[in-house]
């Protein structure tokens, strides 16, 4: 009685092929690893615009808040030029201090010459920042605040009865504030990250 045997043959990768494999990986964990630092900006650029939300309403809230206290006098403190000159922090102005309630909201006592406010509302130039949790001393975001106003137009009913649209050009019952927050404050002007807000105030 004959017996057959049957040999099995065990196929290993041979030097290509374990190269190609070693390429594919290697694409593609450098294509996860160039999206890490996108990733990093994204977040960091989401916190900047909370941070720079939060001090646009913080801000604009004091503001409208004096304005109405004396509307005539406070008035003519808010300036109506949105060109204003450039700042960069920290240098600029030799101290500063709390706008309101909240001293993450603060106003140099160093402001332009030729602004004619005093005390510390009706300025042209704020200054946010938000401590860093992990480093009280540092800071996790400081930003600019620049204010200027201007007309709004609203629906009246005129001395014939008809709705017509007019332009408060002289403030005398409402305007809009009007607020930029650029980020970060040590970076020159046209560098930073900028957001506008506006708030109309009526009389």
């Amino acid at each position: 009685m004959k017996t057959t045997s049957q040999r099995t043959f065990r196929r290993y990768f041979n030097l290509i092929e374990v190269v190609l494999a070693l390429a594919v990986i290697a694409i593609g964990m450098l294509a996860i690893i160039g999206l890490i630092p996108i990733g990093t900006s994204a977040t960091r650029d989401a916190i900047g615009q909370n941070y720079a939300a939060d001090a646009a309403d913080e801000t604009l809230q004091q503001l409208s808040k004096w304005l109405r206290s004396d509307w005539t006098t406070n008035l003519a403190l808010v300036p109506t030029d949105a060109a204003l000159p450039d700042v960069t922090l920290p240098s600029y102005g030799a101290t500063w201090v709390a706008l309101g309630s909240d001293p993450k909201v603060q106003v140099s006592d160093g402001d332009y010459p030729t602004d004619p406010a005093g005390g510390n509302v009706g300025k042209r130039v704020y200054r946010f920042y938000h401590e860093s949790v992990a480093d009280p001393t540092a800071m996790s975001f400081e930003g600019v605040i620049r204010i200027w106003k201007s007309p709004t137009t609203a629906w009246e009913i005129d001395s014939a009865g008809t709705w017509v649209a007019r332009e408060d050009t002289s403030y005398t019952k409402r305007l809009q504030l009007n607020l930029e927050v650029s980020w970060p404050a040590s970076m020159e002007y046209g560098d930073r990250q900028k957001m506008q807000y506006a708030l109309e105030v009526v009389r």
